[in-house]
């Protein structure tokens, strides 16, 4: 007979909500054990929503009395490496939202610990899972945009930041926040880490001190150009997914609907380097060519992205499987935001052996399904 593992909830705002308590409710393998926050009725509208559990205002606390299998880090960015470490060292696995903390050196000393303690810890990056991940994957994998070179995404808005994510000493800022999430889901879908990479950022209409307005662009290992712009002072949106191959292309505005065109580039026109310094016929070089055009909606029903982490995390707790997001990814993903946050280019992402190492866990990773 499986196990129950007693799960606890540090942090009831909007991740909390929408992913972890739903994620843990719906897995049969864990039992809310408990949840903790300093606000006291944020702990009674959640026992209201989600259903009566033991609750409390200070975390240690809870850690003595309830003694939970898995702690679940769903706080501000500048607690999680305090509360992970605390954790662990009670004896608690734990598995922490992102972004990880605040900088690169934090994250190393939370896997640090928990190589120490002999606990696990992994790090939530839920768009790995979302529909546009599928999509972009079953597109590169279809052939018809043949060679795929550049991958860009950008997210549009037009918003004020007044919460505590418009603060730097928060971890606040649009690279850490969407960051975080987008260039792990970029370099997964790349296969490959960015190992040179130039990021831009500035404070448009943030009321804090953080960025509201990041531009990175980079090349991974594998030789895939990548771009991510991130515009909270955007009037206009522009498309949010494009894809880039060298007999197409495919655009996307939300990542389910998309436009696809392609050619058939070994079928073109034969066409000969001309060297000397004249044009033929004073022309530009162009290209007849006969376009294929294809819409599709992504209509799959998968599961949603916290259903497949906390089977995941139930799997790697209870049957020591691979967990989706290894602490050598963790780890070299801090480092990457740091370097764009400092200006230290080109990036030089540690090995994985050596990040295995310093982590003091395994360095494997789950097959990508839907």
């Amino acid at each position: 007979m499986k196990p129950i593992l007693k799960a606890a909830v540090v942090g009831l705002g909007r991740i909390a909500w929408s992913d972890h308590l739903p994620g843990i409710l719906e897995h049969p393998g864990f039992q809310l054990a408990a949840i903790v926050d300093p606000i006291a009725a944020r702990c009674a509208e959640t026992r209201q929503q989600f259903g009566p559990c033991p609750a409390f205002n200070d975390m240690e606390t809870m850690l003595r009395d309830v003694r939970p299998d898995v702690t679940v880090i769903a706080s501000p960015t500048w607690l999680h490496a305090e509360q992970t470490r605390t954790a662990l060292e009670y004896g608690s696995h734990v598995f922490c939202d992102k972004p990880a903390g605040l900088h690169a050196e934090e994250v190393k000393s939370m896997f640090r610990r928990a190589g120490q303690c002999r606990r696990k810890l992994m790090i939530y990056q839920p768009r790995r899972y979302f529909p546009e991940a599928l999509a972009i994957r079953r597109l590169t994998a279809s052939g018809k945009l043949g060679r795929w070179y550049g991958l860009k995404f950008q997210i549009d808005n037009y918003v004020r930041r007044s919460d505590w994510q418009a603060l730097r000493r928060n971890g606040g800022g649009m690279l850490l926040n969407y960051g975080a999430h987008y260039l792990d889901l970029m370099q997964n879908l790349a296969g490959a880490p960015l190992v040179r990479a130039e990021c831009f950022s500035e404070r448009i209409l943030s009321l804090g001190d953080a960025e509201d307005v990041v531009l990175i662009t980079g090349r991974t290992r594998n030789g895939l150009l990548l771009q991510l712009q991130i515009n909270q002072a955007a009037a206009i949106t522009g498309p949010a997914w494009q894809i880039f191959g060298h007999s197409g292309a495919a655009v996307s505005d939300d990542g389910k609907h998309w436009r696809v065109r392609y050619c058939d580039y070994g079928r073109l026109a034969e066409v000969r380097l001309e060297e000397g310094g004249a044009a033929a016929d004073r022309r530009y070089p162009a290209d007849e060519i006969s376009w294929h055009e294809e819409s599709f909606e992504l209509e799959e029903a998968c599961p949603k992205a916290y259903q497949v982490f906390y089977r995941n995390l139930y799997e790697w707790i209870t049957e020591d499987t691979a967990p989706l997001v290894s602490a050598a990814e963790s780890m070299a993903l801090a480092e990457l935001l740091d370097a764009c946050r400092t200006g230290h280019y080109p990036v030089s992402i540690p090995a994985e052996e050596s990040l295995r190492q310093s982590a003091g866990q395994p360095a494997r990773s789950a097959a990508m399904s839907c």
